[in-house]
């Protein structure tokens, strides 16, 4: 010890205050902060002698990949089948199977069970009343752009909602009428008309053939097959086909649905009298041509009645509510609406928003498939088109603090007050306001614009996605449009799987922890071992890839050049006696996946190099034991790579010991 400044006769605190300085800069280990493992080399062996580690395809619980419970696919996947029939069969006729089922039909049991009417009834009774503002003049509007009346449009909003609420699993859905499937259905009707008439070559004339339908008859015939196709689709259990929607293609259509269904209404802004178009390629363009082709058509009071309420709603959405908002803390959308529908007796109001976030419902997307297909069903009985789900009412549900699905029951009410006794108003209600009012609406879909920048920072494939679907919609139409997006994005999954991560992994010192080493500089490439990395599934898209790239970056040739080598040109040529293939990230395999594994052990075997397979998910394990059953009996399957790398740098009895800030038992040849 050194006294402080030459202090020959340094005081005791002097000299434990110096201590402690001094102490503090020496960085010494905490304990609580280290890893140390002291177990046996495990083996897939292992695991199942000394862990009950249950055989792939036994369990009847393996996930894909061939978890079908069965060894023998043939024989086995019948009796699985027939056993489980058997189970559900035997299960349908006690009381307490009957009464789960119900519950999972008809989730509305369990909320209705644990309903608080002390916590729930209030924020559900304003919701409701909010929601009501939001739906009618949505579904009057709606109602014309579908070629009916107002009174169909609320005929959606209200007999729908009844099933909805007993069998839908979301707290924050209202269906009802939607302007994108008002436009196609306008479509439909207008297809089926044109359809049944035969153009005369000879005269020009167009002369019925077939029978003449209403409107209101081919939308209360469509809304029943839609009902069917859909009930069909989720007893095959496909309500998962709407992940084939992602958010980029959603927002996207939005953007451009948006584009199509202000095109619809601008007409009745101007109070210009246009035929409706079918739908077909660069619809869009020829509308607004022969809209502008027709702009000596304009009616004045019409277009200033429309310009009116556009600035109204504008300043009462952008100025007057944002200060209330602040002000006041209102939470509830100021219903401007409301004011410009006095003279006409009637209460409308629409906003649409970003989609609600932070909510907690769980959402079982097979179960809302069905309840769909019931409330379009039951629907088409009672004079209604096609419902669905709109983000203008589910956002307006959540930021009113709707707690269940009573909310929307409490709307209905409403709505059904405004079809019984308000009916003779709607009549006389002007187009032009409610055209106005769903075209502020709609601002916020073209806001989403800016959307793009932010995908294509993240990727541009989901950028290029973005303006394909947008692009596709506006100049195809909306349902060839969407197609085309779904069948772009498959596309782009399709390459994506193709062209999969794939790395030579090293080991970081004194630690079991295994790197890619392009991205580590003190990652060890261990003597004699290559570690192989890949990061997909092993499927038939990339097994030609998985195969050459595992030969390239390993022995750096190619996977078609590597039988022009005997065994010991090849040891000589990469010194190497083992293969580890990191299995980890492979969380599924198909029959040519594990064709192709099998292959690149048979064919390195042959040059006495040994191929093993470390941290393999049960998927992968179930079609290694399809493949051949003798695999997961040998010593060719290990839990981690650093048991594998363990294994070949010991002998069989060593025990895996790693230390943080130790060598771990591990070689020194590193």
């Amino acid at each position: 010890y050194t006294a402080p400044h030459g202090d020959r006769n340094p005081s005791i605190a002097a000299i434990v205050r110096t201590v402690t300085k001094q102490h503090s800069r020496i960085s010494l280990p905490d304990p609580s902060k280290r890893i140390e493992i002291n177990r046996d080399v495990l083996s897939w062996i292992d695991l199942r002698d000394k862990y009950g580690a249950q055989m792939p395809g036994n369990s009847g619980n393996d996930d894909s990949a061939g978890g079908d419970g069965s060894d023998n696919n043939s024989n086995n996947v019948y009796h699985t089948i027939k056993s489980k029939a058997g189970h559900c069969i035997s299960r349908s006729w006690t009381r307490r199977s009957f009464l789960a089922t119900l519950v999972i039909i008809l989730p509305a049991i369990q909320w209705v069970r644990n309903y608080s009417f002390r916590n729930h009834l209030a924020y559900d009774l304003m919701a409701g009343l909010t929601l009501s503002m939001v739906q009618i003049p949505e579904a009057m509007a709606n109602g014309y752009l579908a070629g009916l009346g107002a009174e169909h449009g609320l005929y959606v909003a209200f007999f729908p909602v009844l099933v909805y609420v007993l069998m839908g699993t979301s707290h924050h859905t209202a269906i009802g009428t939607f302007s994108i499937t008002s436009v196609m259905i306008s479509d439909v009707v207008l297809r089926v008309k044109e359809g049944i008439y035969e153009l005369d070559v000879n005269t020009g004339n167009h002369t019925l053939v077939g029978q003449e339908f209403t409107a209101l008859e081919i939308v209360t015939s469509l809304c029943l097959l839609c009902g069917l196709i859909q009930l069909l689709l989720a007893c095959l259990n496909l309500g998962a086909l709407s992940l084939l929607l992602s958010d980029t293609i959603a927002s996207a259509f939005a953007t451009a649905a948006a584009v199509q269904v202000v095109t619809a209404y601008f007409p009745t802004l101007f109070d210009v009298d246009l035929p409706r178009m079918r739908f077909s390629v660069f619809r869009l363009f020829k509308e607004w041509i022969e809209f502008f082709s027709n702009l000596y058509q304009v009616n004045l009071i019409t277009a200033g009645i429309s310009l009116a309420c556009i600035l109204f709603l504008l300043l009462v959405q952008q100025v007057l509510q944002p200060y209330l908002r602040r002000k006041f803390k209102i939470k509830i959308p100021v219903p401007s609406d409301i004011i410009i529908l006095l003279p006409e007796q009637l209460i409308p109001n629409q906003i649409v928003s970003p989609a609600p976030v932070g909510r907690q419902d769980k959402i079982n997307p097979n179960q809302e498939l069905l309840a769909m297909s019931v409330a379009n069903v039951f629907g088409s009985f009672f004079s209604c088109y096609p419902s669905s789900s709109s983000l203008t009412r589910s956002s307006v549900l959540h930021r009113s603090g709707a707690k269940t699905q009573m909310a929307t029951l409490f709307a209905a009410v409403i709505l059904l007050l405004v079809i019984l006794f308000m009916k003779p108003l709607i009549y006389h209600l002007p187009k032009c306001v409610l055209s106005a009012i769903i075209l502020m609406a709609l601002k916020s879909m073209f806001v989403q614009t800016v959307y793009v920048r932010k995908v294509f920072k993240y990727s541009v494939m989901e950028g290029i996605t973005w303006i394909i679907t947008f692009v596709s919609v506006i100049i195809c139409d909306v349902d060839m449009g969407l197609l085309i997006a779904i069948m772009f994005n498959m596309l782009v999954i399709m390459i994506r799987l193709s062209r999969p991560s794939s790395g030579v992994m090293g080991r970081l010192s004194n630690t079991e922890l295994y790197v890619n080493v392009k991205h580590y500089a003190d990652a060890l490439v261990i003597r004699g071992i290559k570690i192989f990395h890949f990061s997909c599934p092993l499927i038939f898209l990339n097994r030609h890839a998985f195969k050459e790239q595992l030969y390239k970056k390993l022995f750096n040739i190619s996977s078609n050049d590597i039988h022009v080598y005997s065994s010991d040109d090849m040891r000589a040529k990469s010194h190497i006696n083992t293969v580890i293939i990191d299995c980890s990230a492979i969380y599924h395999m198909d029959s040519a996946g594990t064709d192709t594994l099998t292959d690149i052990m048979t064919e390195l075997a042959r040059f006495r190099i040994r191929v093993l397979l470390a941290g393999c998910q049960r998927p992968v394990l179930a079609m290694l034991a399809r493949a051949d059953p003798v695999l997961l009996d040998s010593d060719v399957v290990y839990a981690s790579v650093h048991d594998a790398v363990v294994k070949c740098q010991s002998p069989p009895s060593q025990v895996l010991t790693t230390n943080a800030g130790a060598n771990g038992g591990q070689s020194s040849d590193v």
